[in-house]
């Protein structure tokens, strides 16, 4: 097997242009995203809401994802028995590790057991099985304008914010223009 390994170096530079970081309006600080980086705890609701409403769930679609590390891989295994599952990933995942478990313990899901009577696999993108879904309950006209309300939100937003970074800007080159026209500097 013939193998290339390349090196490639970033310049902050480049991030600065191009990466967005929200900050706070009022501080100033950094705001961090509202998601669990990998190696920190998840949150307290996460447990909450996974006791509460997976008993109530009659059927539970996983989308994207592994399935490897736990805790969320195991919430496969927090619905009921009768629950279906549905797994739409680009790759299996999720085995059963019943052969590790003979007695119980891990089950995960069971698609390719000759015995399976609620696990089902369908290969593809996210998106793609979204889509697919939406086709097959009839919702399809729904998704579609839901789509298109959600990004004229986003996309207002985004000139909103595209008019505060040009006006701060504005305001800035203004400071600098005056701090130099008075002898001052600014760094």
């Amino acid at each position: 097997m013939n193998e290339k390994s390349i090196s490639v170096t970033f310049s902050d530079k480049v991030f600065v242009e191009h990466v967005k970081v929200a900050h706070c309006d009022k501080c100033g600080g950094i705001v961090k995203p509202d998601i669990v980086f990998f190696g920190e705890n998840l949150p307290a609701r996460f447990f909450n809401y996974s006791i509460r409403d997976f008993p109530k769930c009659d059927l539970l679609i996983i989308m994207g994802t592994s399935l490897v590390v736990h805790p969320f891989a195991g919430l496969v295994d927090e619905v009921n028995d009768d629950v279906p599952r549905l797994l739409i990933n680009l790759t299996e995942a999720g085995h059963s590790t019943s052969s590790l478990f003979p007695y119980g313990g891990s089950s995960g899901l069971c698609y390719h057991d000759k015995d399976n009577y609620r696990d089902v696999f369908w290969q593809g993108t996210t998106d793609d099985g979204a889509w697919k879904l939406a086709e097959l309950l009839g919702w399809k006209t729904e998704l579609n304008k839901l789509i298109e309300t959600e990004l004229k939100k986003i996309n207002e937003k985004e000139e909103k914010d595209e008019k505060n970074i040009k006006s701060t800007v504005t305001t800035i080159d203004n400071i600098s223009i005056n701090e130099e026209k008075n002898g001052k500097s600014i760094e």
